[in-house]
């Protein structure tokens, strides 16, 4: 199964032949973008590879620098990490908007919007990215939680063990047990009928919408007046025609379906600086691969498929086994008054009140990307659909005009 996914993931790459010349890749050190750039560099040649950075981030957080910095140099890349001036990426953040015409989903958005603009030579105009792995091969956050569970299912398949784990002293004590030892979430989606794993789809405690959650839930439904039910109806209309899949099909459809939506913003962020985006493991015969892939052997072990064609293709044991990284960046590093976004905060309280706007502009998870959320509307409001241009807002908030000077950092 590797190796066949490997055969065709260097088929794609090797139909870049006419474009070799406008070939850059995105390497952030870990396994899908080790095995892409390690691809790239042998069919093609290509020197150089990307990343970038936070400026907010912490030094000694910043694992996306560390894994980026550590891969390039195993693979001898000659690699440049970007990292724009604080100035630049709050310049970003309403550029980036005004590019893709949607509010942008990541904080990450800007980063990549800034690193097509300043940090990609012009002739590089084929960007390539290992976007879809996640997804088709089985591993992101929930995947790794199944692979992880697979012994408690299997007491779970005892119809004694169920019994006796599912009394409620027991699954109290073990609950307190496990989650001391961070595992009282796979207990309790694996036991109990009103566990997140096992209600029904449409309920949106379900794990699938339970997982998938990012904002505040209960603020969501005062400020718009619906019910949980309303906020995942469009998509569990998508996905009731699936419902007699497993939950890991399941699982798979509805993040492909996410990875669709952030491949639309990256690619017109991308155009906006004449690049274009491709991601190799989205090519159909690839897609149809680890769709044929059966689960045991997907979470056999973490990235099981893509692990495997990193050792098929030489890529030090040192990177193949490292844990994954989700390259996020901490809501305390941007998420409190007088912080980054400081500037856009009148902007956003004329939308949704000063209370509100306190309320959510915390280091809080839930919280914070509820504020995220608020500030992309109020930006993509006015430029978008009021038709106030980028520079007339940016001026309207207190941003100084012109860009701050962006650091192409650490290059090897």
């Amino acid at each position: 199964m590797a190796h066949r996914a490997r055969e065709l993931l260097a088929q794609a790459i090797a139909k870049l032949t006419p474009r070799r010349d406008a070939l850059a890749a995105l390497l952030s050190g870990g396994l899908d973008s080790s095995v892409l750039w390690t691809l790239l560099h042998r069919v093609h040649g290509v020197p150089r590879s990307y990343s970038a950075g936070f400026p907010f981030e912490a030094p000694d957080t910043n694992v996306e620098k560390e894994y980026a910095l550590s891969a390039a140099a195993a693979f001898g890349s000659v690699h440049c990490y970007f990292e724009p001036t604080p100035a630049d990426y709050v310049r970003g953040v309403v550029e980036s908007i005004g590019a893709a015409e949607v509010p942008v989903q990541h904080l990450q958005s800007v980063l990549l919007y800034l690193l097509f603009r300043d940090g990609l030579s012009s002739h590089e105009r084929l960007v390539l990215t290992g976007e879809g792995a996640d997804a088709l091969f089985g591993l992101d956050s929930l995947m790794e939680l199944f692979r992880r569970e697979r012994r408690l299912f299997r007491l779970r398949e005892s119809p004694i063990a169920a019994r006796i784990l599912s009394t409620r002293p027991v699954l109290r004590a073990l609950r307190s047990l496990l989650a001391l030892i961070g595992k009282g979430w796979a207990l309790e989606s694996t036991f109990g009928s009103d566990s997140p794993r096992n209600v029904a789809l449409h309920n949106p405690a379900h794990l699938l919408w339970a997982a998938r959650r990012f904002g505040n839930e209960e603020w969501v439904c005062r400020h718009f007046g619906v019910k949980p039910e309303n906020v995942i109806a469009e998509r569990y209309a998508v996905l009731r025609r699936f419902a007699d899949r497993s939950l890991y099909d399941l699982w798979a459809i509805y993040v492909t379906g996410e990875v669709a939506a952030t491949l639309s913003i990256f690619s017109k962020l991308a155009e906006r600086s004449g690049k274009v985006v491709y991601a190799p493991f989205l090519v159909p015969e690839l897609m149809e691969l680890a769709w044929l892939a059966p689960w045991p052997v997907k979470l056999e072990a973490p990235k099981n498929i893509v692990r495997r064609m990193a050792r098929q293709l030489g890529i030090p044991e040192s990177i193949v086994t490292r844990p994954k990284s989700s390259f996020g960046v901490s809501p305390e590093r941007w998420a409190h008054r007088h912080g980054i976004f400081e500037a856009f905060v009148p902007l956003v309280q004329t939308v949704f009140g000063a209370a509100e706007v306190g309320a959510m502009l915390v280091p809080d998870h839930d919280r914070a990307f509820t504020f995220w959320s608020m500030l992309n509307y109020a930006i993509w409001r006015s430029v978008v659909i009021e038709g106030e241009t980028v520079e007339h807002l940016l001026d309207r908030v207190g941003i100084p005009p012109g860009r701050g000077i962006s650091r192409p950092a650490a290059g090897l």
